[in-house]
């Protein structure tokens, strides 16, 4: 804010005929005044003109509390680079109106913030920065403003935000996750901070769609490690590194970020000990040597410059080569890196292992995602006892 405030206490002898006189404070903008009454009146000798206080201690409890309003009023101004006129000022200090706090730049400080004090990671700063897209161009199309005030969203606001995704194509479970649970978090942060009275999703349900997360037998697994893949080195790699997480149940981003100094050797055994990119939350893998395996067969020229465990290849790519593996390996299911973790967990599962075991080995916070795969487990021996009886 680049105008010059400045701000008087006084006596209006105007207003009064004595011995008292109501005291007035006057806000001076760029020369433009506008005057409030603090709703005392003293006597000349209770007042001191000089230093802009009382003798009287409730009246300047007043002063010094408008003083500390103002001052913060003023940060707020210049954080966000606004210019108002000594009416709106006086408003502000005076209850009367309250400083306008932007939606879309809230948005934005409070997904930097969470990135700077790593409340969140990089990956789930970019959902929000997707999700803060979505809503800009959502307020240009309803408003054509590129930002409203934070208290202006309602129920109805929401519910025509989620229309305006589902105009895009988007998938409702990727609407639910990325979208809405995304701006619900920044409203809820808004009214902590007392800047909303109501979360404008305290009425709004988000709707999700029941997924079927896919897995691979461990006949199916065979079938990966035993297809010939024509001496295709790019394919080769790709179902080493597809094996490894069936192996360690890591994510995409942790397999790739995956360093061979985080690979351990202790009492005969390898280990895996790093953070995991998601959840921040430290992984302790024990290998099994399949997977040791794997580590020895990549270390060439490029670890020794990387330091990575594997070679450097994008999602997308990835799983383009797992659709050839699936082909060639005559597996019908449709492959993506994911897929690997919850063979992973599956397989563990199935072989007896405690569940408490699995959701440490996969970097739960919980048991609660982990009971998915137990009950997808459940669904394996049903299959199972119903083929064994040929029911």
């Amino acid at each position: 804010m680049k105008k010059n405030i400045s701000t008087k206490f006084y006596l209006n002898t105007e207003k009064g005929n004595g011995p008292k006189y109501p005291l007035y404070l006057r806000f001076t903008i760029d020369r433009a005044s506008t005057k409030r009454s603090l709703g005392f009146s003293l006597t000349p000798k209770e007042w001191n003109a000089e230093k802009e206080e009382s003798k009287l201690l409730p009246v300047n409890q007043k002063i010094n509390a408008i003083k500390s309003k103002l001052l913060e009023i003023q940060y707020e101004l210049q954080k966000n680079d606004k210019e108002i006129d000594s009416k709106e000022l006086a408003d502000l200090v005076f209850g009367t109106k309250t400083l306008e706090v932007y939606l879309v730049k809230f948005f934005e400080e409070f997904a930097t913030h969470a990135l700077d004090t790593k409340k969140i990671n990089k990956g789930t700063y970019q959902q929000y920065l997707t999700c803060l897209t979505a809503l800009k161009g959502f307020i240009l199309s309803n408003t054509k403003k590129t930002d409203i005030d934070i208290s202006v969203p309602d129920l109805s606001f929401v519910e025509a935000f989620d229309a305006y995704l589902h105009q895009k194509d988007i998938g409702l479970n990727t609407i639910g996750n990325k979208y809405h649970k995304k701006l619900k978090t920044v409203f809820h942060s808004a009214h902590l901070k007392g800047l909303i009275k109501i979360n404008p999703y305290a009425l709004f349900k988000i709707r999700f769609e029941p997924t079927h997360r896919q897995y691979l037998t461990e006949q199916e697994l065979k079938k990966i490690r035993q297809a010939d893949l024509q001496e295709n080195v790019s394919l080769e790699k790709v179902r080493d590194m597809f094996l490894f997480s069936c192996y360690t149940g890591l994510r995409f981003s942790d397999a790739m970020d995956l360093e061979i100094g985080q690979i351990n050797f202790n009492d005969g055994n390898y280990s895996i000990y790093r953070p995991q990119n998601k959840t921040g939350e430290t992984l302790s893998i024990p290998l099994i040597p399949e997977a040791v395996e794997i580590i020895e067969a990549y270390d060439g020229t490029e670890r020794l410059i990387t330091k990575k465990v594997f070679p450097k290849i994008s999602n997308q790519k990835f799983n383009v080569y797992l659709k050839a593996i699936a082909n060639l390996a005559n597996i019908q299911k449709e492959l993506t890196h994911h897929i690997a973790r919850h063979t992973c967990a599956t397989t563990l599962l199935n072989r007896g292992v405690n569940l408490d075991i699995v959701s440490k080995f996969l970097g739960h916070t919980s048991t609660k995602p982990t009971r998915i795969y137990a009950k997808m487990q459940d669904e394996t021996m049903k299959k199972e006892i119903y083929k064994a009886f040929k029911i």
